[in-house]
């Protein structure tokens, strides 16, 4: 990882959620030589006033493992990992691969981090 050549460039994003897919990140189409890491540092969601879910993960790519949250009503919940959630793209042919979020309904969330290339 060489940062003074670009090869590392840190994001921050805020929305508000809704019940469908929103993309965060376009990481654009990886080949079968190189792959795109997205490490997520810093994730802060709250919700209105009933229950919700909020799923961050890799959209159109069926393998590995979503980042899900229960929040409870009227709550917050802010995390912060000193080893930072990892969400990898894989090779695709022409497909565009996005880091993605959804909801059960509408929440509030804030996500930082940095992409490794």
């Amino acid at each position: 990882m060489n940062i003074s050549k670009g090869e590392v460039s840190e994001f921050q994003y805020s929305s508000v959620g809704s019940d469908s897919q929103q993309n965060i990140i376009s990481l654009g189409t990886a080949n079968s030589t190189e792959k795109t890491v997205c490490r997520i540092t810093d994730l802060k969601v709250s919700a209105g006033v009933s229950r919700q879910a909020f799923k961050l993960y890799v959209a159109s790519y069926d393998g590995g493992k979503a980042l899900e949250l229960d929040v409870a009503s009227n709550s917050a919940v802010g995390l912060h990992w000193e080893i930072p959630y990892k969400l990898q793209i894989l090779a695709s042919t022409v497909e565009k691969r996005h880091i993605a979020a959804s909801t059960d309904a509408t929440v509030k969330y804030s996500i930082s981090g940095y992409i490794e290339k």
